[in-house]
């Protein structure tokens, strides 16, 4: 959807919304639209916003609860979700949440290959290295946990300094909790699955394709949008 369809579709919505819904959001759209990152990420943005107010709406929930009525608040987490290029939408969060894994295993596969031309140097032979499936799962899903961890405390301040400290700090250290849960039924699953994983070998040929592959197709996961 370019960015003349998200803007109607956000008027759309804007009409059905109530009059402080509506209010809240066109403050929020046009800090956003004052602010430096301005573009089809923020409408998309803003666009998601419409939607889940509207939702709120009819299911007679207040979506303004949570930030205080303040749109103030509201924009400042927004903008800085799209300054550290956090998903909001749901396709965004899917192509977010792909692409971690794919740059971890894409560099996993450069030191694979540096270790075997490395190996077949120094000691001859074929250089083949033994990747264990169960460590590529592994590398998926911690690069995720690390990658989540990073980006939640690094957004904490100005969420902090917008909404206040206290229902920050209650939400850093549930996401602080969770993670440390998640890490522990990731290594659960590292400790059960890898004797049930095969391995395998790879040349340092096979490993250089692999990681061109990847190195390649980083660049459809880290381009920005087009603008208009």
């Amino acid at each position: 959807m370019n960015m003349q369809r998200t803007e109607q579709e956000i008027a759309r919505i804007s009409g059905q919304l109530t009059e402080a819904n509506r209010l809240f959001l066109a403050e929020v759209a046009r800090r956003v639209k004052e602010s430096e990152f301005d573009g089809p990420a923020a409408r998309d943005a803003l666009l998601d916003t419409a939607r889940q107010m509207l939702k709120h709406q009819k299911l007679g929930q207040s979506f303004l609860e949570a930030y205080s009525y303040d749109p103030e608040v509201y924009a400042g987490e927004l903008l800085s979700d799209l300054e550290m290029r956090k998903p909001r939408t749901a396709k965004a969060k899917i192509k977010y949440y792909t692409m971690i894994p794919w740059l971890a295993l894409t560099w996993v596969f450069f030191i694979y290959m540096v270790l075997g031309f490395f190996s077949k140097w120094s000691r001859g032979g074929q250089g083949e290295m033994t990747v264990n499936t169960t460590s590529l799962l592994l590398v998926a899903a911690g690069s995720i946990l690390l990658v989540v961890l990073i980006t939640r405390f690094l957004g904490s301040p100005d969420k902090e300094k917008n909404a206040g400290g206290q229902r920050t700090l209650k939400t850093d250290i549930k996401t602080f909790v969770l993670s440390i849960g998640a890490a522990v039924v990731i290594i659960a699953f590292y400790v059960m699955l890898r004797q049930m994983l095969p391995s395998f070998t790879v040349s340092p040929w096979t490993s250089l394709i692999l990681f061109g592959i990847g190195f390649i197709g980083q660049f459809y996961f880290l381009r920005k949008p087009r603008k208009g």
